[in-house]
């Protein structure tokens, strides 16, 4: 886990004025700084980020945590000086504060109560079904190395590895730690790679080795596992971490979803669409327009005479067998008023009638 997130944690939490102070009647704890009758206590700035970090926080962190504290409060002791707190628009902003930080409150509550962790099978499924989401966008590469402390080493060693022997040798020669096996070496971008190694990298092939390559840590000698082209098929141990966070994160998405139709069958709810300003993007035309269109459709149907210039043939009548008319469904019923909540697809244009000269004044 990176140092600095603690940091960033603590820090965020301060510039945003969460962590809360007392007045020294209150105070139960060490105390570390007092603007006033208000103090700052040292168990306030540990309930402020999870205990594990504490011990990643050194004496100067804590110090401007609580410089940063003395100066959030000498602003906010003036602002009540002032009464904001007693403004009308100040209050509604607190309160839509609250009433957000509830709801996301509640939502977490509910999310950590359920607990979900899909296994391997569901995992996999996932995977197969929507591989080819997980492309690459830049190219990759997996590589593995072995770090001497001097040249010397590295010239004495070189001739000795070969694709076989390359961990083992690393196991035995390297300064950094030595993965069992090449299948737990992580792919990586090119801006992942420090520029020493990038260098050398980029002209070999699978399963060649380079030179010694020095850099300012040391002497390495590098073997290319794997090269990954944009457009590759991520593998499925890469992007693993990826669709466990996807199925977590649709997970709870439907949970809320749910949860939230639940409170709302069970919740005295008005909606009032007629007074909402504006008009729908979907709307429907007005009643006399619609029942128009309907019949426009009924008629448009049958396919109109082509118009010629030389009068018709009355052709000589047969005797035909009766045909009984194919019945015309009625158009379905449009809906009295417009749903909000769906969408539908605009209809498709239709084509003008063929312009008549015989109707033409």
């Amino acid at each position: 886990m990176p140092k600095i997130l603690p940091i960033l944690v603590a820090t965020g939490l301060l510039s945003l004025g969460l962590l809360q102070s007392c007045s020294r009647s209150q105070s139960k704890g060490t105390t570390l700084a007092e603007v006033g009758d208000t103090e700052l206590t040292l168990e306030e700035i540990r309930h402020s980020f999870p205990a594990e970090f504490e011990h990643l926080l050194k004496k100067e962190q804590y110090l401007d945590f609580v410089k940063r504290w003395i100066e959030d409060e000498v602003v906010y002791q003036e602002a009540l000086k002032n009464k904001l707190d007693k403004d009308s628009s100040v209050q509604k902003k607190i309160e839509r504060m609250k009433r957000k930080i509830l709801i996301e409150e509640y939502f977490s509550a509910l999310s950590a109560s359920e607990g979900y962790e899909p296994d391997d099978v569901t995992l996999s499924q996932y995977y197969e079904m929507n591989k080819d989401q997980y492309r690459r966008q830049r190219p990759a590469i997996k590589f593995a190395h072995i770090r001497f402390k001097d040249l010397a080493e590295a010239r004495r060693l070189r001739w000795q590895v070969n694709p076989e022997n390359f961990l083992a040798m690393a196991a035995e020669h390297s300064l950094d730690p030595v993965p069992e096996s090449l299948e737990f070496v992580a792919f990586k971008a090119p801006s992942e790679i420090s520029s020493c190694l990038i260098d050398a990298l980029q002209p070999l092939r699978a399963n060649q080795s380079s030179a010694p390559v020095n850099c300012p840590d040391g002497v390495y000698l590098l073997r290319v596992v794997e090269k990954a082209d944009p457009g590759d098929i991520i593998p499925f141990d890469e992007a693993r971490d990826d669709i466990s966070a996807t199925l977590v994160m649709n997970r709870r998405e439907k949970l809320l979803q749910n949860k939230i139709a639940d409170l709302k069958q069970n919740a005295s709810i008005t909606l009032n669409v007629e007074s909402i300003p504006g008009a729908l993007a979907d709307a429907e035309p007005p009643q006399e327009e619609s029942a128009l269109l309907e019949s426009e459709q009924v008629t448009q149907s049958v396919p109109r005479p082509v118009p010629s210039s030389q009068p018709a043939q009355s052709a000589p009548a047969k005797a035909t067998t009766p045909v009984r008319p194919t019945p015309v469904e009625p158009a379905p019923a449009r809906l009295s008023e417009p749903d909000v909540n769906t969408y539908p697809a605009p209809a498709a244009q239709e084509s003008p009638p063929p312009h008549n000269p015989e109707t033409t004044e």
